[in-house]
């Protein structure tokens, strides 16, 4: 699709901008910003060192394409970036920003200004805030796995060190829903106290990125939790790119194709596919050969109006894995 930039700039609300509840007499969010799943994100208190992680999440409920041409902080202190930039009608957009505690004390606030652009254009801004306590130091700032093969446990070990005048103590670990952590004490002395902290992320937990947090809960009682952040990309083995084929709304009898990539980690082929062919009026076609990476394009021929939407099974061989591709169309 085209996409026509038109010199238009939306004007935002007090809830768009700071993501708080609008003053009386002002309006909900409106135009792009009302379809995030929230414009505000506070980290809370968090040790200095530290790096926290939040994605927001836009979904298009326009019936055309939207694109992020650019993301941008008000301070140093705060790194965004779109991790998915562009959304086909009923797709999403993910802008994450990385809240770094290790380059300010005290409390910091920034706003995330986001440039999308459909037909017209628009601005979103997206606001942060958190507090580094300086009597809290961990390093490294939070556990990023990067790139990890996914059926393999996870580990990384941090620091992490209090100094003050309480008999400060980590008293209970609350895991994340795959992150979990193991405390030691390592020492104690004249107020400092030095714990090591081991994250790990077990085999089972799924493909794809992976956003989760650690709370450790301690004895300060003006600030009992310690968050500690933890994200990658658990990959390798087989997947297919994208994972979601959208062909939006075709004529009948009028067949519409679209192309994905399966990669893997070792060489394969593709052996076939498993689908409901009620459900899925769909053909594939491939590459041959044993190969690292496949094309296969799929094509979706419906005979009469409907929505269709369903998951076709992609099989490699000589593994015989299966990679679930999910398929969603309208047909008029």
């Amino acid at each position: 699709m085209t996409l026509l930039a038109v010199p238009l700039i939306a004007v935002f609300t007090w809830g768009q901008v700071f993501g708080s509840p609008a003053p009386v007499g002002s309006t909900a969010p409106s135009g792009f910003a009302a379809s995030f799943d929230s414009l505000y994100k506070d980290f809370g208190t968090v040790p200095h060192g530290s790096q926290s992680v939040h994605r927001f999440t836009f979904t298009n409920k326009t019936d055309k394409e939207v694109q992020v041409l650019g993301v941008r902080s008000s301070c140093h202190c705060a790194t965004p970036k779109a991790l998915i930039d562009h959304a086909k009608p009923g797709e999403k957009i993910e802008i994450e920003v990385i809240y770094d505690a290790k380059k300010f004390l005290n409390e910091r606030s920034m706003t995330i200004t986001v440039d999308m652009q459909s037909d017209h254009l628009e601005q979103v801004q997206l606001r942060v805030r958190g507090y580094s306590r300086q009597d809290v130091i961990m390093e490294p700032g939070n556990v990023d796995f990067g790139v990890a093969k996914v059926g393999k446990e996870q580990k990384q070990t941090l620091r992490l060190e209090y100094a003050g005048a309480l008999d400060w103590r980590i008293q209970d670990v609350i895991a994340g829903q795959w992150a979990k952590a193991k405390v030691e004490e390592k020492s104690r002395s004249n107020g400092t106290v030095k714990y090591e902290v081991i994250l790990t992320v077990p085999p089972n937990a799924p493909r794809g990125r992976l956003v989760d947090a650690v709370q450790l809960k301690t004895n300060d009682p003006s600030s009992p939790i310690v968050r500690i952040d933890v994200v990658g990309v658990l990959d390798g083995g087989l997947q297919a790119a994208p994972g979601t084929v959208q062909f939006g709304e075709v004529v009948a009898g009028q067949p519409a194709r679209q192309k994905i990539f399966v990669k893997g980690d070792r060489p394969f082929y593709i052996g076939g596919a498993q689908f409901d062919e009620s459900k899925l009026p769909v053909s594939l076609r491939s590459t041959q050969g044993e190969k690292t990476v496949h094309t296969v394009e799929i094509e979706f021929h419906p005979t009469k109006p409907g929505k269709f939407e369903g998951t076709l099974q992609i099989r490699a061989e000589p593994q015989s894995e299966l990679i679930p591709v999910k398929i969603v169309a309208q047909a008029k």
